[in-house]
Formats: C-alpha cells, structure tokens, sequence
C-alpha cells in the first residue's frame, strides 16, 4: 500500500502517512452504505438531463444536416458538396452521439462500427470526387482497416483481461509504429510518392521505443513498483 499524495510505501497497519499525513487509502477497504442524502427524483432529473443532451445534438444534427442540403440544392441546383459534409456529420454522430443513447454503451461493439462507418465514408469520397475508386482500396481501405482492427483488439483485451496492459499498450504502441511505414509505402504506390521512405522512422521510433519500453516495464517488477509509486500506473 502507498501514499495517495507522496508515494510513500506504507504498513498496512498505519491510519495515516507519516511524511505528508495523508489519510491512508485502502481500495480494498468496504464503504459502509449510509442512507442517501437526496431523494431518487435527483437520479431521475440526472437521467433527464443525460436525454436532453442527447436530443438537442440530434436536433443540431438534423439541422446541420437540412441547412447544407438546401444551401448545395439552392446553388448548384444538384447534389454536390452537401453529400460529403453529411457523411462527416454522420461519422460524427456514429462516434460521439449515438452511444450515448444506450445505458452502458459496450466499445467493443461501437469501435467496430465507427469504423465501418469510417470506411463507407471514404469509400463514397472516393467515388464522388475521383469517380473510379482510385485511391480506396489502395490506400483508405488497408490502412484504417489495419488501424481499427488494432485499436478493436486492444479495446477487447483491455475489457476482458484485468492484467498485463503494460504489454497490451506496449505492443499497440509498436504496432503503430510500424504501422507509419505501411502508411508511406501505400501512399508511395496510390499517389506515385518518391519511392523509399522519407518520413516514416520519425514516428516509428519514439512509438517503437515508448512500446518496449512498457514491456520491459511489465518484465520487471522492481521498475513497474517504482513507476507505480512516482506516477501510480
């Protein structure tokens, strides 16, 4: 057991930290369950709240939404521009508004449809603007592919193991950092791009670096104590 304030390891017996005073924290410790100080309509007026939020950024949505079809259909008389700002408008509220409208959200269910809706819309960028499918499959397809399936695989680690996400989040980090050389070399074949890599290291090795750096860490337990204890990870 540690200081919550100074780090200080402490004895299990001691109500208090003898450097800074501290209260000690016990996690482990039960909280007596006392009775509550405001009524339940408090839970239901928080719940209230939570809807209306919801509903309001829905409607700022919709609006957001009607306002850029009739300014496209008003000044080009078709469907141009408008088609591409709803499609951020929906990956938008795909990612931060509809998952708030379930009670206990579950990411490993909406981190993949973010995704999938990241990928629709790309796919009708792509077809829009280029009308061949130019750069999709070449370029936007394999890479956040790669990249939702890493972010997807860590969330679903890190909810279902409760130990080691010192190597979960060590080798997603070394993950991404290879993955800027995948980044550049299909960037190098879709857009014709000077052939070698030209950026790629700068990020990979700091990711690289900072990735087994949290695996070594996870290897030893003198290290990961006294990280535990400095910045309490």
């Amino acid at each position: 057991m540690y200081c919550v304030k100074c780090g200080v390891e402490l004895d299990d017996s001691l109500e208090k930290c003898p450097l800074c005073h501290t209260r000690a924290y016990r996690p482990a410790e039960e909280i007596s369950k006392g009775e509550r100080s405001y009524p339940d309509m408090a839970d239901e007026a928080e719940r209230f709240s939570h809807r209306g939020v919801l509903i309001a950024s829905t409607l700022i949505f919709i609006i957001a939404a009607a306002v850029c079809l009739i300014c496209d259909l008003s000044i080009s008389l078709s469907l141009s521009w408008s088609g591409i700002a709803l499609g951020a408008m929906a990956v938008a509220y795909v990612g931060f508004v509809l998952p708030g409208w379930f009670e206990s959200p579950e990411p490993i269910v909406f981190a993949p449809v973010f995704f999938a809706t990241v990928l629709l819309y790309l796919l009708y960028i792509d077809l829009a603007v280029s009308s061949g499918g130019r750069w999709f499959l070449s370029f936007a397809f394999p890479l956040v592919g790669i990249v939702g399936i890493c972010i997807c695989a860590l969330i679903t680690l890190v909810r279902l193991l409760k130990r080691g996400r010192l190597f979960m989040f060590g080798g997603f980090f070394t993950v991404i950092g290879c993955f800027c050389l995948l980044f550049e070399f299909f960037a190098d074949i879709t857009f014709s791009s000077p052939a070698g890599f030209q950026w790629a290291f700068f990020p990979l090795i700091p990711l690289c670096g900072l990735g087994v750096f949290l695996i070594v860490t996870g290897l030893c337990p003198a290290l990961k104590a006294s990280l535990q204890k400095k910045i309490f990870i």
